[in-house]
């Protein structure tokens, strides 16, 4: 799952003509920078949760049986405009408890 979600975010911002500069996805987070025209936040986040959401229903159709509402993603999340030193960000992004590949953060399903 963690594939299709990276693959539908790259796939969303790519039809937006955005640049994902980063990106972490977790069992239970997902981190994403990306590069696009100022049309404010909300709208990126709106558009990749609905997007990512519909793609990874389409992908794994069982999904439905455990999010009957067709709500995969929280109603909450935090999106803003990175106004700080971008290469800082982007570092924190590859620190070992943001790597989903880690073998203490590899719990899917849990």
């Amino acid at each position: 799952m963690r594939k299709a979600c990276e693959s539908s975010i790259h796939s969303v911002a790519q039809r937006h003509g955005w640049k994902v500069l980063g990106l972490s996805v977790m069992p239970k987070v997902v981190h994403l920078v990306i590069a696009g025209p100022p049309k404010g936040s909300d709208f990126f986040a709106h558009a990749i949760k609905g997007a990512s959401a519909y793609d990874l229903f389409r992908a794994e159709p069982r999904l439905r049986l455990r999010y009957t509402r067709g709500h995969l993603w929280a109603k909450k999340y935090d999106a803003r405009p990175a106004a700080g030193d971008l290469t800082r960000i982007l570092q924190y992004l590859k620190e070992p408890h943001n790597d989903p590949l880690q073998k203490q953060l590899n719990h899917w399903g849990s």
